[in-house]
């Protein structure tokens, strides 16, 4: 992804990276999104999606993507 994305500069492009799920399957997405500089939105966020701040989302700074898990979270997995 980092490559197309250095492709799509050098042409003058943005690149828009997106997925069919949200939530903690997004994190990898704002990863890429955080060190892209020719970000050119960011689709399908959800409910579940991180909290906007002046147009931008926060990257977390812990070890992680970012996203906790509460005892509601946990009664309604099912082990497989």
């Amino acid at each position: 992804a980092l490559r197309v994305a250095r492709m799509a500069a050098a042409v003058g492009r943005g690149v828009a990276p997106h997925s069919p799920d949200a939530g903690l399957a997004a994190g990898p997405f704002l990863h890429f999104a955080a060190v892209v500089p020719n970000l050119h939105g960011f689709q399908e966020y959800r409910a579940e999606a991180p909290e906007f701040r002046h147009g931008t989302v926060p990257v977390p700074t812990d070890p992680g993507l970012g996203w906790e898990f509460g005892p509601a979270f946990w009664r309604r997995s099912e082990a497989v």
